[in-house]
């Protein structure tokens, strides 16, 4: 079940997107359980331990999209067409 939608983020158990500790790194997470009367998500940091586990709101700007780093850094895409950064297209056709 979705609960909350976010440019770039469907809030469900078990979506995927980046989080930013306290130490300010952004980190791939999981998210794990969802609160809906206080409008939060309990996200896991991957391959850390469940004491790290942390709750956001929402509307935090300390979450956001999965970014595919790897697939960037070799040049190429996730076959996704929700990418939230589309660039147009121009002809050079006069």
């Amino acid at each position: 079940m979705t609960f909350q939608k976010r440019a770039g983020i469907i809030f469900e158990v078990g979506a995927q997107l980046e989080a930013r500790e306290r130490h300010k790194k952004w980190y791939s997470a999981t998210i794990k359980k969802i609160d809906c009367d206080r409008e939060r998500v309990l996200v896991h940091y991957q391959h850390w331990s469940h004491r790290h586990d942390e709750w956001f709101q929402w509307n935090s700007p300390l979450l956001r999209p999965l970014e595919r780093v790897s697939l960037r850094r070799q040049g190429l895409t996730d076959g996704s067409e929700s990418s939230w950064l589309h660039l147009p297209e121009f002809s050079t056709a006069s």
